[in-house]
Parts: C-alpha cells; structure tokens; sequence
C-alpha cells in the first residue's frame, strides 16, 4: 500500500472518529452523557491527531537519505510540539458542531416531526 494513500486514510480516520464516538448510540437525552462523549471525543481526536504525526514522521524516516534523516532528527520537534498543544483543536470544532446538530434532530425525531 502507498504510504500517502495509508497517511490519508488514517486523516481522514482522524477527523471521523470524534464524530463517530460522540453520535454512535447517542440520544442525546442526558446532558452530563453527552458532555462525557464529547470530553471522549475530543481526547480520541487529539490522541490519533498526534499519533498521525508521529506515524508519518517514522514511515518518512524509514525511506530517507542519511542527510533527511539528519534533518527530520537535527530540527527542534516543531510537527510534534503543534500537535500535541493544538491538536485538540480540530477533534473540538467536530464535535461543537455535531453536538448541537444531532440534539436537534434528536429532538425533532422524539416529536415525531
């Protein structure tokens, strides 16, 4: 398998999965339940977010040069230092705009409209 086309799909699973943790088998109903799908949701996000980078990194340190290599290892961590502070951030904005789509067709679904 390509190693873009393998980094991609583990992006897009990247993106997916807060989604997919905070709206599986969820009704909605209980506002405590959901605040810790979504707490779950967002952690998830920023877990595979920084191991997206990691993964990447290894498999473009496991085909490179002598001299890539000490560049990837020579510079300061910047890729893993963004992620691991910011990575958060897009599991986050996933989940604030699920959330209250899903409660609100939830809602429409419990009053038959």
């Amino acid at each position: 398998m390509d190693k873009d086309f393998a980094l991609s799909c583990f992006g897009w699973a990247t993106m997916a999965a807060p989604y997919l943790l905070l709206v599986a088998a969820n009704d909605f109903r209980s506002g405590k339940g959901t605040l810790l799908r979504a707490s779950v949701a967002v952690a998830a996000g920023w877990l595979l977010a920084v191991a997206h980078v990691v993964i990447s990194q290894e498999l473009f340190a496991a085909s490179a040069s002598p001299e890539e290599l000490l560049k990837l290892y020579d510079r300061d961590g910047a890729p893993r230092a963004f992620v691991a502070v910011v990575g958060w951030v897009p599991a986050a904005i996933i989940v604030c705009i699920a959330w209250p789509l899903h409660s609100w067709l939830a809602r429409r679904r419990r009053r038959g409209a």
